[in-house]
């Protein structure tokens, strides 16, 4: 994802640009298509912050969701990857069920037996046209790959650190613009970057952690976990953080009021924060987990 939008007001709609990332999805390029004209982009916006009616109450839940904005689907927390992001999260925090023994499969079923244990349902997504080894979601097929001309999302995380970093210690409140103190210590912030560095490394040799998004979907169908097969292609121009507890976007209703031009990332941190706590007992480690899975 290039320049999408994090929503960002202060009496005002301006624009906090993720320019961090690396990816095709980007506004700026339909733009000069001609496809639409920014106008259409601040719309969305506007709409984003101020219509509440997009914004639906459900049960407070761990990620069941991906943050993927063609989802027709309002059923829980929503992440990248679904409940994917807490296997991540396990991999490059505190390893309470990975080691270098396990691939990404197996890892996951780990983590998912947990959570199912604990009375919680898992989910995430596939995508109609994706082909082996990929899934569709492109957190999972992109975690790890060694394809030409793409940079492995531990790839970005192992040079970019620093950069990941700062930008989520800058994001501030939609409403306020007061910073979200959103605070990473430096023993965190090796710990994660070194954990990202040694699993790039493993995606390099024989025994790669993951070699496609459908060790992730193949896990979670063993565990019959809710998996919504999406489709078309990717329209989002912004991304919206919520701090919120039990709040989904519904984002069928974008595509429905936008005519699918327009779609937007939905990433809902409280569950993220929920999740590990329910996969921690320790408070460090719960926020060791909650800043790995961000």
């Amino acid at each position: 994802m290039s320049n999408s939008s994090i929503i960002e007001t202060k009496n005002h709609i301006f624009r906090q640009n993720l320019t961090i990332g690396k990816g095709s999805i980007d506004p700026a390029v339909k733009v000069a298509n001609g496809e639409f004209l920014w106008g259409l982009v601040d719309s969305l916006e506007n709409d984003l912050i101020y219509d509440h009616w997009l914004y639906e109450h459900l049960d407070f839940d761990i990620p069941i969701q991906c943050a993927d904005g063609r989802t027709n689907w309002i059923i829980g927390g929503s992440a990248i990857g679904g409940t994917t992001s807490v296997v991540i999260a396990d991999a490059l925090g505190g390893r309470k069920y990975y080691n270098d023994e396990i691939n990404a499969k197996e890892h996951a079923k780990l983590v998912f037996d947990f959570l199912i244990s604990k009375g919680f349902t898992i989910g995430g997504h596939i995508d109609d046209q994706a082909k082996n080894p990929n899934c569709g979601c492109g957190g999972e097929d992109r975690l790890c790959s060694t394809d030409s001309g793409v940079v492995s999302i531990l790839g970005f995380l192992s040079d970019n650190g620093d950069h990941v970093r700062h930008f989520l210690e800058g994001l501030r409140n939609s409403i306020s613009g007061k910073n979200l103190g959103i605070k990473i210590s430096d023993e965190q912030h090796s710990l994660i970057i070194n954990n990202a560095k040694e699993l790039k490394k493993r995606s390099s040799r024989n025994s790669a952690y993951s070699t496609g998004g459908v060790d992730f979907s193949e896990a979670m169908e063993d565990k019959n976990a809710k998996i919504e097969t999406l489709h078309g292609q990717h329209a989002e121009v912004a991304l919206v953080i919520d701090l919120r507890q039990g709040i989904a976007l519904n984002r069928a209703e974008i595509m429905s009021r936008y005519g699918n031009h327009l779609q937007a990332f939905y990433l809902n941190i409280a569950s993220l924060q929920f999740a590990a706590d329910q996969m921690h007992e320790d408070e460090q480690d719960k926020d060791l987990a909650f800043k790995s899975s961000l």
